[in-house]
C-alpha cells in the first residue's frame, strides 16, 4: 500500500512577500522628516529675507509637497523612511509612477494647499486634522497598513529590513536629542543673523510692497483701470507704508501694536483723501462718502484686516461712470409759502418708527439708539422739503459741546446727516455719534435750513455763446466750450449759484464727470465742468432768494442707558423693553437676554459673579463680553 502524500508550500526568504510597515515605524520616520524639514525651511526663510526675494514666499507652502514627492520619486523613501528601513511601492511592489506620487503628496499635505487658497476656515482645519487621525487609525489597525493618501494613490509602505521596537525607540530618542543639539548650536552660531533677519522683516516687506505696488499701478494706469491722479495717491500710500516699515526695523522699541496704530493712521488718511476725490469727481454720493468716512476716518474704529475690503471697494468705485447730475431744473418756482406748507405737514404717526423712543422738535423727529459701548446712532425724519436733496448745501448742521452724566465735557465725533427720500413719504438721514467715556444725558444739535426760492435759469447754447449773461445781479462771462469741457466765470453772491444741467442736441441729460472751482475773489469764481460727451446746451441755476429756518433740538439720551442709583448700565444691542427694580442697596435689571443684579456692590450677570464694584461705576454688556468703566472683565 502506497502512502498518500500531501504537498505543503514552503515559504523561504527568497519568495516571501514584503512586510507592510506598521504605525510606530512610520511615526518615527515622520518625526525625523519633520525635524529635518523644519530646519531646512528655517534656513530657506532666512535666505529669502536676506536676499529680499519675498516673491518666493508665495511658493513656500509648496515646499513640503515637493520635499515628499522628490524623495519618494528618486529614492522611494524620505530621509526618515531611509533610516527606518521603509520603502514606498505600488500595488505590485514596484516603484510608483510620478503622477501617483504627486497625487499622494498633494492629498497628504492638503492642509498646506488649504492655506494657499486662503479658505482654511475652522471647519476645514478641523476636517484636515480629522483626516490625519483617521489615516493613523487605518495604518495602526487595518490589515494592509494603508493610510488615506496611500489608498488614493494605490501605494503602500514596506519594510526592507527588520527593526525591533527597542531599536526604533532608540532612533526616536537620538533624533530628538540630535534635533535639540542642532537647533541649539545653530541658534548659538546664527543668533545675530536670526535677530537681524527678524528685525529686518518689516523693512524688506516695506520695500517689496513699494515695488509691487508701483508695478501694479503702472499696469492699471496703462490699461485705463485707474486715473493718473488716483495712481499718485496709491503710490503715496505704498511709499508711506514702506517708510513706516523701514522705521520699525530701525526702532527696536516700537511694539507690534504701535506699528499697527501708525499703519491705521496712514490708511485712514488715504481712505479719506480717496473718498474726497471720488466725491469731487461725482462718482459717489455724499451719503456714501460720509458712510465710508464714518467707518474709517477714526483709526480706533476698525482693524487693519478691514482695509483690504475697503480698498477693493474704492478701486471698484474708481471704475464707475460719474453719477448723473440731479435734474435741478425741478427746483424752480418754489416760494416761501410752499416751504411753510411743507414744514407744517409733519405727522409723527406717518413714520415707521418706535413711537415710544422718538422725540419731536417742531418739524423734526429724532430717534436715538445705542449701537455700541461708546456709539449712538440717530435717525432724523423730516417732511418732504423741496430742494433739500437737490441742493445739499441747503442744510447746515452743528453740535454744541457735549457733557457726560458726570457733567464733564467730552471728546466726540458726529457725522453730518444727509437727507434722502424714503418711500415717497418723508426725508430721512442718519448720523453716528462716537465719544469717550461714560454715557451721555443729552446732546444739543442745531439744524439750519437755507433753501433756495425763485430759482432762475440761464440757458447757454454751445453754438451761440454771448460775451456775458445776466440774471438777478449775477453775471456769467468768459464762457468756453472745449470738446467735453465747459469753463465760465461767475460773478455775484457765490451761494446763489446752485449748479448746471447739460443736454445733448436731443435734450437728453449728460452726466457730469468732474466739477472744479477756482476762487478769484470773494465774489468771483471760475467753474470748470467735464462731461461724458460734448454738451449742446447747458442751463445754469441761480437762486433769487432763500427761505431760512432754524430748528434747535435737545435730544435726551436717557433711554440709551439705565441708571440704578449710583450705577450706569448700557447694552448693545439696546433692549426694547426691560424690567428695573431697586430696593435700598439691591438693584435688578432684567431684559430678554440678560439679568443683572447689584447686591451690596456685588455684581452678577446671568448668575455669573463679576466681583465688587464701586459707586458711579459704568457696566456695559455686549454679547458675551462685560465691560466695567470701558475695560473688559471677562
Amino acid at each position: 500500500m502506497v502512502a498518500k502524500m500531501t504537498y505543503q508550500p514552503i515559504r523561504s526568504q527568497l519568495d516571501s512577500s514584503p512586510i507592510k510597515t506598521g504605525l510606530w515605524r512610520r511615526f518615527v520616520a515622520l518625526i525625523i522628516d519633520v525635524f529635518l524639514f523644519s530646519y531646512v525651511s528655517l534656513l530657506l526663510f532666512v535666505l529669502v529675507i536676506k536676499m529680499e526675494a519675498l516673491q518666493f514666499l508665495i511658493l513656500y507652502p509648496l515646499v513640503p509637497i515637493l520635499y515628499d514627492w522628490g524623495f519618494h520619486y528618486f529614492s522611494q523613501a524620505t530621509p526618515g523612511k531611509m533610516i527606518m528601513g521603509i520603502e514606498l511601492v505600488n500595488s505590485k511592489d514596484l516603484k510608483p509612477n510620478a503622477f501617483k506620487l504627486l497625487l499622494r503628496s498633494i492629498v497628504k499635505y492638503i492642509y498646506s494647499f488649504s492655506r494657499i487658497i486662503q479658505v482654511a476656515s475652522i471647519f476645514l482645519s478641523f476636517a484636515t486634522y480629522l483626516l490625519f487621525i483617521i489615516s493613523c487609525l487605518f495604518v495602526g489597525f487595518s490589515s494592509n497598513k494603508k493610510s488615506i493618501h496611500c489608498y488614493m494613490s494605490q501605494t503602500h509602505n514596506i519594510s526592507r529590513k527588520p527593526c525591533p521596537f527597542f531599536q526604533g525607540f532608540l532612533i526616536f530618542v537620538l533624533t530628538i536629542l540630535f534635533s535639540i543639539a542642532l537647533y541649539g548650536t545653530s541658534f548659538f552660531i546664527l543668533k545675530d543673523t536670526l535677530a537681524n533677519t527678524l528685525q529686518n522683516i518689516p523693512s524688506v516687506l516695506g520695500t517689496y510692497i513699494e515695488k509691487q505696488t508701483t508695478k501694479a499701478i503702472q499696469k492699471q494706469v496703462s490699461s485705463g483701470e485707474i486715473l493718473p491722479d488716483a495712481a499718485d495717491r496709491y503710490k503715496k500710500l505704498a511709499d508711506d507704508i514702506s517708510s513706516l516699515m523701514k522705521s520699525a526695523s530701525k526702532d527696536r522699541k516700537m511694539s507690534q501694536r504701535q506699528l499697527g496704530d501708525e499703519m491705521k493712521t496712514i490708511y485712514s488718511k488715504f481712505i479719506v483723501e480717496e473718498v474726497d476725490a471720488l466725491l469731487q469727481s461725482n462718482k459717489i454720493t455724499l451719503t456714501q462718502a460720509n458712510e465710508i468716512k464714518g467707518r474709517f476716518s477714526n483709526p480706533n474704529s476698525y482693524e487693519v484686516e478691514d482695509v483690504g475690503d475697503i480698498v477693493l471697494e474704492l478701486e471698484k468705485l474708481q471704475k464707475n461712470k460719474a453719477l448723473e447730475y440731479t435734474p435741478i431744473q425741478s427746483i424752480q418756482f418754489v416760494d416761501q409759502v410752499m416751504y411753510n406748507d411743507a414744514f407744517a405737514k409733519l405727522d409723527p404717526k406717518a413714520f415707521d418708527v418706535d413711537q415710544d423712543l422718538v422725540q419731536s422738535f417742531e418739524s423734526l423727529l429724532v430717534l436715538p439708539v445705542r449701537n455700541g459701548m461708546n456709539s449712538i446712532s440717530f435717525g432724523f425724519y423730516l417732511p418732504i422739503l423741496p430742494n433739500l436733496i437737490e441742493v445739499p448745501q441747503s442744510l447746515h448742521f452743528r453740535t454744541d459741546p457735549i457733557f457726560n452724566v458726570h457733567k464733564q465735557q467730552i471728546k466726540y465725533q458726529m457725522t453730518t446727516p444727509v437727507f434722502e427720500l424714503k418711500d415717497q413719504k418723508y426725508l430721512f438721514a442718519s448720523s453716528t455719534l462716537t465719544y469717550d467715556g461714560v454715557p451721555i444725558d443729552e446732546i444739543r444739535v442745531n439744524f439750519a435750513f437755507k433753501l433756495p426760492t425763485n430759482v432762475r435759469k440761464i440757458g447757454i447754447l454751445s453754438t451761440e455763446i454771448k460775451e456775458e449773461y445776466y440774471e438777478n445781479h449775477q453775471r456769467i462771462s468768459k464762457v468756453q466750450f472745449s470738446d467735453k469741457i465747459l469753463e465760465f466765470t461767475f460773478a455775484g453772491i457765490q451761494e446763489n449759484f446752485l449748479g448746471i444741467v447739460a443736454y445733448t442736441e436731443d435734450e437728453e441729460i449728460i452726466p457730469t464727470i468732474t466739477h472744479k472751482t477756482k476762487d478769484i475773489s470773494s465774489s468771483v469764481t471760475v467753474h470748470s465742468y467735464t462731461f461724458e460727451e460734448q454738451p449742446h446746451r447747458v442751463d445754469l441755476m441761480v437762486a433769487e432768494n432763500f427761505y431760512e429756518k432754524f430748528i434747535p433740538a435737545v435730544i435726551k439720551l436717557d433711554r440709551t442707558f439705565i441708571r440704578a442709583r449710583d450705577y450706569l448700565i448700557t447694552f448693545n444691542p439696546q433692549p426694547k423693553q426691560y424690567f428695573k427694580k431697586s430696593v435700598l442697596d439691591t438693584h435688578e435689571i432684567e431684559s430678554k437676554k440678560y439679568k443683572i443684579k447689584i447686591d451690596n456692590k456685588k455684581l452678577t450677570i446671568n448668575s455669573l459673579d463679576f466681583g465688587t464694584i464701586k459707586e458711579n461705576d459704568w457696566i456695559h454688556v455686549e454679547g458675551k463680553k462685560v465691560y466695567i468703566n470701558g475695560k473688559v472683565v471677562n
